[in-house]
């Protein structure tokens, strides 16, 4: 398995589409910071995405998809130029619950999906413009770690005015469940979301630049790819640093200063962070013992885990377990 299949493996991802804005020069719709990544798709027209102040705008024309992977707090205008607190709320303009709203209420997103289909206008009758905008919402162990690794924007262009075809026939398809009223949609809207967004993060991984590091770079190293995967679907192993090069065809040395190169810290390090990203998600299971957890991340004992948890959080794991339940 590649190691962008391994990474999804452990993330559930699931999509609601909030509505449609058709907007006329002049306009600004604001969008504030959410647990939710925000997305948007410029049907017609051009607009400017304004994110922190001093930060050049990015411009979307037709065809554009955008993904802002950490609820950027962000505007949409129909200029570069900024001005502050003249934006209308998305929320207010489509009379709809906020991205905070929806997380609250949806505890399980590969379960649940919601698909808002609202419509509003905006603007004083300049040049037109029409975009869809929505979330993806995430879930499953390997979440964390995955948006942590990208950027604020992945901006994916269109081709001469229109969509990419993937995005053009994941929001068919989303529109034809939306309204076919049969068993398994929300199911069926969930699995598309999850190709729409694992669709984004290959755009990100193709325009990488030749000195990035993070798994995004290492998915373009074979070797160190494979040892991600490898450490990904068997934490519990009593991995070493001769035994991951091996796996991989290199040498200790060799395997050891390539990691460290593409990663930016040393096998070992990575290993550690991982097992304790794994074991966080366990501990959030009150039916899982700390010794089982301990054994599921590849540690001999619970008093080895207990040390090494402790060493890396500065809590004990019984004691993250009490505040993650509180």
């Amino acid at each position: 398995m590649d190691l962008l299949s391994e990474l999804f493996r452990d993330v559930e991802v699931t999509s609601t589409l909030y509505g449609r804005i058709e907007a006329s020069a002049p306009w600004a719709v604001g969008y504030p910071a959410g647990p939710l990544a925000g997305f948007h798709v410029i049907l017609e027209g051009e607009c400017w995405l304004h994110r922190r102040s001093g930060e050049v705008p990015l411009r979307l024309v037709a065809g554009d998809f955008v993904v802002l992977p950490h609820g950027t707090p962000r505007e949409l205008r129909d200029s570069a130029a900024r001005t502050t607190g003249s934006a209308t709320s998305v929320m207010a303009l489509l009379g709809g619950e906020s991205p905070s709203d929806v997380a609250m209420r949806y505890q399980h997103p590969a379960a649940t999906t919601i698909a808002v289909q609202r419509s509003a206008r905006i603007g004083g009758g300049g040049a037109r413009m029409e975009y869809l905008c929505g979330a993806f919402e995430f879930g499953g162990v390997g979440a964390r770690p995955l948006l942590a690794a990208l950027p604020d924007v992945i901006h994916v262009p269109g081709e001469k005015g229109r969509m990419m075809p993937w995005v053009e026939s994941h929001l068919q398809s989303v529109a034809c469940e939306l309204t076919s009223g049969r068993p398994g949609a929300a199911m069926v809207i969930a699995r598309l979301s999850e190709v729409l967004f694992v669709q984004a993060v290959r755009a990100h991984l193709a325009d990488l630049p030749p000195d990035a590091v993070g798994w995004t770079a290492a998915a373009g190293d074979a070797h160190v790819s494979r040892a991600l995967a490898l450490v990904h679907r068997e934490p519990w192993r009593d991995w070493t640093i001769a035994s991951l090069g091996s796996a991989v065809g290199l040498s200790r040395s060799s395997f050891a200063a390539r990691f460290h190169a593409v990663m930016g810290q040393p096998p070992l390090a990575y290993l550690t962070t991982w097992r304790m990203h794994r074991a966080r998600g366990f501990l959030r299971d009150p039916a899982i013992s700390i010794a089982q957890i301990a054994e599921r991340v590849g540690y001999a004992s619970a008093a080895a885990f207990t040390a090494a948890f402790k060493r890396e959080t500065g809590t004990a794991p019984g004691a993250w377990r009490r505040q993650a339940a509180a």
